[in-house]
C-alpha cells in the first residue's frame, strides 16, 4: 500500500498593454492525492490505483496573436485557459505472460482546439479552448507477451470509449440548437513481434510490428477510417559489451498510417483527410 499527497501553489499573470481590461492574475492552490494498493491472489498480481493529475497549457497555447497557417486556416491560443484536471482510476492484473487492464478517467476543463468561422471567404480560426463539459473515458485492454524460442510476441487488444456531449447552435434545427455527441468507441490492436537470434548466430534482432486503430471518437474529433501502421526493423550489436548498435527501420510500409477526421461544430462540419499519425 502506498499513498502520497502533493501540494502546488502556482501564480499566473497575463498583461495586455493594449487592452488593460484583459489583464489577468490567477493563483492556483491544488492538492494532488495518489493511492495505490497491490496484492497477489494465488498466482495473479493485482494493483488498484487512483491519482489526480493536472495538465497546464504551455506558452504556445496561451498566445494571443493570430498566426497564418495557410490560405484557409488561421490559428491562435487563449491566455485565459484553465488547467486541465484528470481523475484516473486503474486496475491491473497479470498472470505469467497475460495481463488485463481496466481504466477510468474523468477529465475536466479539457484543453482542445475548436474551430470558428473567421470571415465570409471560407477561412476558419483554430483556437485552443477549455471544454465546458467533462469527458468520461473508460478503457479495457488485454495483453499477452509469451516467449517461444527466438520469437517474443507482444499483443494488445483493447477498447476505449468516451462520453462527451455538447448543445451547439445550429440554425437548421427547429430549436436553433443541436445535441452533438462524441461517444463512438475506438478499438485497438497492436501486434509486436521480435525475433532475437543467439550470439552464436550473430545476435541479430528482427522486428515486425503492427498498430491497428478503428474509427471512432477521441476528444472532439471523429476518426473516420481504420488506421494501420506496419513497420519492420533489423538491429545488430557490435563491439565489446554491445557498445555499438546499428538499427535499420522502415515505417508505414503500405502508407496506411493516417486519419481522416471530421469535426461536428453544430452549424458546420470541418473535415480533414490524410492526417499523418
Amino acid at each position: 500500500l502506498s499513498a502520497g499527497l502533493r501540494y502546488e501553489h502556482v501564480d499566473f499573470t497575463y498583461t495586455n498593454h493594449f487592452l488593460p481590461s484583459e489583464n489577468l492574475l490567477r493563483r492556483h492552490d491544488n492538492l494532488f492525492p495518489f493511492l495505490s494498493f497491490g496484492t497477489r491472489v494465488g498466482k495473479i498480481d493485482a494493483q488498484l490505483s487512483y491519482s489526480l493529475k493536472t495538465r497546464r497549457p504551455n506558452y504556445y497555447l496561451l498566445r494571443s496573436n493570430i498566426e497564418y497557417n495557410n490560405r484557409y486556416t488561421l490559428s491562435t491560443g487563449d491566455p485565459k485557459l484553465e488547467n486541465e484536471m484528470h481523475h484516473d482510476i486503474s486496475l491491473n492484473m497479470r498472470y505469467n505472460s497475460v495481463g488485463v487492464s481496466l481504466q477510468y478517467m474523468c477529465m475536466r476543463n479539457g484543453i482542445y482546439d475548436w474551430t470558428y468561422p473567421y470571415d465570409d471567404e471560407g477561412r476558419v480560426l483554430l483556437k485552443w479552448v477549455n471544454f465546458t463539459e467533462p469527458i468520461h473515458r473508460i478503457g479495457a485492454f488485454f495483453n499477452a507477451s509469451p516467449t517461444f524460442g527466438v520469437w517474443s510476441p507482444n499483443y494488445t487488444l483493447g477498447i476505449q470509449k468516451q462520453w462527451l456531449e455538447f448543445c451547439l447552435p445550429d440554425p437548421r434545427a427547429a430549436e436553433g440548437t443541436r445535441l452533438v455527441c462524441y461517444n463512438k468507441p475506438l478499438f485497438i490492436f497492436n501486434a509486436n513481434n521480435a525475433f532475437r537470434l543467439p550470439e552464436s548466430e550473430g545476435g541479430w534482432q528482427f522486428e515486425v510490428n503492427s498498430e491497428l486503430l478503428s474509427g471512432g471518437h477521441y476528444g472532439n474529433a471523429e476518426l473516420r477510417n481504420w488506421y494501420w501502421n506496419l513497420s519492420c526493423s533489423v538491429q545488430k550489436y557490435f563491439l565489446k559489451d554491445k557498445a555499438l548498435s546499428v538499427r535499420l527501420s522502415m515505417n508505414d510500409i503500405f502508407h496506411t498510417a493516417y486519419n481522416n477526421v471530421r469535426l461536428d461544430l453544430g452549424n458546420y462540419l470541418l473535415t480533414q483527410s490524410h492526417i499523418l499519425g
